[in-house]
């Protein structure tokens, strides 16, 4: 199995007044292609900092990170954009759909950034399997929090993605909903899509192929690899 996501000795210094706090010190991971793998560990131990930067919303200070082959540290600004655009979707805690457009449209919404127009069937596609084809033309507050979770998750893959990063997914939701959201991810990679999921929740974090343990900026064990 290949590697999509590799990084190399990456570390992140963030300046605090006179303060130099280290969020990732000498990190170095491979994703491979088509799994799931969720990265742990308690707050403020790098987790989301290692995500930001995999998904270029954040450069490092030090080290490389290579996706599908590609040095970020070796391209220009404007095409690390494209790669964020055209091979990574992103999900977070909160859904960020905008209230005044139905879910067919914020799902949509991506399309826009990347000047790409909509694959016939595709929208329908995304909504029945995310679970939510029956709220195409509902606005987000006619949804239920996991129904909302469901709509970001179709608005992150629209772009057919080859990587999807997601912090903490589950964060605003209940049990039962988490868990779906955790299945609805596992399955992704049947589609050939590498996950990557922040997570706090160990239960939910056992879901996935691999576990990945942060702990002061560094890896601690790994239970398994993949």
């Amino acid at each position: 199995m290949s590697v999509l996501i590799q990084t190399r000795n990456l570390e992140k210094v963030y300046h605090r007044g006179g303060e130099a706090v280290h969020a990732l010190r000498g990190v170095e991971l491979e994703f491979h292609k088509e799994t799931f793998a969720t990265i742990v560990g308690p707050s403020g131990s790098g987790k989301t900092t290692l995500l930001h930067i995999m998904g270029c919303l954040d450069r490092p200070s030090g080290g490389t990170v290579e996706i599908d082959g590609i040095s970020l540290s070796e391209i220009s600004g404007s095409e690390q954009d494209r790669i964020r655009r055209n091979m990574i979707g992103f999900v977070f805690q909160e859904f960020h759909l905008i209230p005044s457009l139905s879910v067919a449209d914020n799902i949509l919404l991506p399309l826009l950034f990347s000047r790409k127009k909509p694959e016939p069937g595709y929208l329908d596609h995304l909504m029945e399997t995310v679970g939510i084809v029956h709220r195409k033309d509902h606005r987000p507050n006619q949804l239920s929090g996991g129904e909302m979770q469901r709509a970001a998750v179709a608005r992150a893959l629209i772009n057919r993605p080859q990587v999807l990063l997601a912090d903490e997914p589950s964060g605003n939701l209940d049990t039962d909903n988490s868990i779906r959201i955790f299945e609805l991810l596992s399955s992704l990679k049947q589609e050939g899509i590498t996950v990557i999921v922040v997570t706090h929740n160990m239960e939910l974090a056992r879901m996935a192929d691999r576990q990945v343990h942060f702990r002061d900026g560094r890896l601690a064990d790994e239970p398994g690899r993949c």
